[in-house]
């Protein structure tokens, strides 16, 4: 066996960097991932935890700023699957199921800007509307 003799099980330096960079060229693109990405890079208005779902659709549609009263001010710090499924798509949240919620997770992966909540040891944060969800923050 060649880890036997010192030989490393993996990669390091630019073969690593190389190896990254290959991988993320094989996955599948999802044609949502635009969407999410500028769902995400909408500044917010800074009571937005105060407004309902519809108030929200209708804010990310450009149709609510005047209902609302106030511009985009705020970046969006953390999300779930869920928000983006009902904000976002404009989804009801119970017609969310697990290959969608995994296809969005899929999604989060390839944003670099997006990483895996750890603000919790499981990952999660209560969120307006959508409760306690495994979450996404930014870096």
């Amino acid at each position: 066996m060649l880890y036997h003799r010192g030989e490393k099980l993996y990669l390091e330096g630019d073969d690593a960097i190389q190896a990254v960079a290959e991988q993320a060229d094989a996955m599948e693109t999802d044609e949502r991932e635009g969407l999410v990405r500028q769902y995400l890079d909408t500044l917010l208005p800074d009571n937005w935890d105060e407004l309902d779902i519809f108030e929200r659709r209708n804010f990310l549609n450009g149709t609510g700023v005047a209902d609302i009263g106030k511009q985009g001010t705020v970046q969006r710090k953390l999300v779930c699957n869920l928000e983006i499924w009902c904000e976002c798509f404009g989804k009801d949240p119970s017609a969310l199921k697990k290959v969608d919620s995994y296809e969005l997770g899929s999604i989060m992966q390839k944003l670099e800007s997006w990483e895996k909540y750890t603000g919790t040891r499981q990952g999660t944060s209560n969120f307006t509307h959508y409760g306690k969800q495994r979450a996404y923050s930014r870096k």
